[in-house]
């Protein structure tokens, strides 16, 4: 299964009893066809086992998401993602920051930022020499790519560096938009499961408040 036959699949698995509330959901930042995760991933399996053995270079897979990401239809940005995760691996520095961070900003909401966030973390996860650079970056873009920043080790627990954590939350301490407190909140709460003492401290010695505390602090007792 190529990239066309992909997209092919994905179009008649759509349901348009499910395409209307999708789209609602995520406030109509783009259309959808109706197609919810465990279909997109039955219709689409064989093109990503396929995409995983392959020898796919950077280039070709950045190449196929922006093909993927300009239709108009939510769930070939969500193939992007599937495409991107299959082949992550093989991307260096370069292609992640002048190739792959560049979809953050691609008609952004949250449910591709967080995606893109997954393959990405677990990139930089096994090059840790590139984590510093990667979330400074970051941090100096725009509100997904900062919030991104935050989010970076999330389900790293004992592997996760404080000082970077700490870093790009005090970067955004003073940004009062949803996203961003939001992402400090979870970003937290996830390193409580490893550290409540130093999140509990940090809380308050940060001065943290409002929706960002009440995520951080769902499972502590404070």
């Amino acid at each position: 299964m190529d990239l066309a036959e992909a997209i092919t699949a994905l179009r008649a698995a759509a349901n348009v009893d499910d395409a209307g509330p999708m789209a609602a959901y995520m406030r109509h930042v783009a259309p959808f066809l109706g197609v919810k995760t465990p279909a997109r991933r039955a219709a689409t399996r064989e093109f990503i086992a396929e995409v995983r053995k392959s020898a796919l270079p950077p280039d070709a897979v950045l190449a196929a998401m922006d093909a993927l990401f300009a239709l108009p239809e939510r769930e070939f940005a969500y193939l992007g993602v599937d495409l991107l995760g299959a082949r992550i691996e093989g991307f260096g520095w370069d292609g992640i920051v002048q190739g792959v961070v560049p979809f953050l900003d691609r008609n952004p909401w949250w449910d591709t930022v967080d995606a893109l966030q997954g393959p990405v973390g677990r990139w930089v996860r096994g090059r840790r020499e590139y984590l510093r650079p990667l979330v400074e970056h970051l941090l100096a873009g725009t509100m997904w790519r900062r919030r991104v920043a935050i989010t970076m080790q999330l389900g790293w627990r004992e592997a996760t560096d404080q000082a970077l954590l700490t870093q790009a939350i005090r970067a955004n301490l003073a940004d009062e938009e949803f996203f961003i407190r939001k992402a400090i909140g979870w970003a937290l709460r996830d390193y409580a499961r490893t550290d409540p003492d130093w999140v509990r401290e940090f809380l308050d010695a940060e001065g943290i408040e409002g929706l960002a505390r009440r995520e951080a602090a769902k499972h502590l007792t404070i």
